[in-house]
This record gives structure tokens, sequence and C-alpha cells, in this order.
């Protein structure tokens, strides 16, 4: 293996998923929605049960006040809705509303095509099954599947 490999490596898949975010981001702009309102979403539509403020703020790598002023978007589209925990009255719950599933059920499939046009204008199903492979093991245990 050539010395300056893993660092070429590094850089082109840097490149490649600036590119990817981009897609996303023009894609998600078309529906007045940012990359990380649509994770959030995404990520409260999966919680039988919503989810607090500090898993979203993990989830997102900020901190709980950046997840609030995240939320309060959603919450201000109707998408999302605060509310009290049951357990501890300090803690608020974040849940989807029909609104939000509304619109995940738009958005969802529509992401799905545009990446996935994407990345079949670059290369072949085969190749990105191989690729993904590549990637899981590279990731070992942080497989992501899609929900």
């Amino acid at each position: 293996m050539r010395p300056e490999f893993p660092l070429t490596l590094y850089w082109n898949l840097g490149v490649v998923l600036r590119d990817l975010k981009h897609v996303d981001s023009e894609f998600l702009r078309t529906f007045d929605v940012g990359p990380a309102q649509f994770k959030v979403l995404y990520y409260i539509n999966s919680c039988r049960n919503g989810a607090n403020l500090k898993e979203i703020a993990q989830l997102m790598d900020v901190s709980p006040s950046n997840a609030s002023r995240l939320v309060e978007k959603l919450v201000q589209k109707e998408w999302a809705d605060r509310v009290v925990s049951p357990e501890s009255k300090r803690e608020i719950i974040v849940k989807i509303t029909r609104e939000g599933k509304r619109m995940l059920r738009k958005l969802a499939p529509e992401q799905r095509r545009v990446m996935q046009n994407y990345l079949h204008s670059r290369t072949s199903g085969d190749q990105l099954e191989k690729l993904n492979g590549l990637l899981q093991l590279i990731m070992k245990d942080e497989v992501v599947t899609e929900a």
C-alpha cells in the first residue's frame, strides 16, 4: 500500500460526503426543511414515546439549548409537539405530530429517490453494494440500517 493511500482515501470520502450532503440539502430546501430538522423529525418518529431534549442533543452532537432551538423550528411548523414527561415534570418530551408524520411520509421516499439517482449517476448498483459492504467492515459495530 502506498504511504499516501490512507490520506487519499480520507480526502476522497470527505469529498463524496460533502457532495452527498449538498445534494441532500438542496433537496430538503425545496420542502423548507434543513438536514438537522429532518434528522430530528426522523428520529422522533422512530421513538415510540417521543424523545427528550437530552437524547436529541446527543443525536445531533449539540448542546441541549441548541437542540431546543432546533425542536422549536419543528414545533413552529407543527411537525412536533413538546409535552411534559409523566415521570418528571422537569423533562420535556418531543413527539411527532400527524402533520410531521405526513411530511415525513412525503419526504423520506423522495429523499431516497434523489440520493439513489445521484449515486447511480456515478456508479452501478453492484458497485454501491460492494462499497456499502466495505464501509460496514470499517465501521464494525456501528452498522446503520434504514428504518
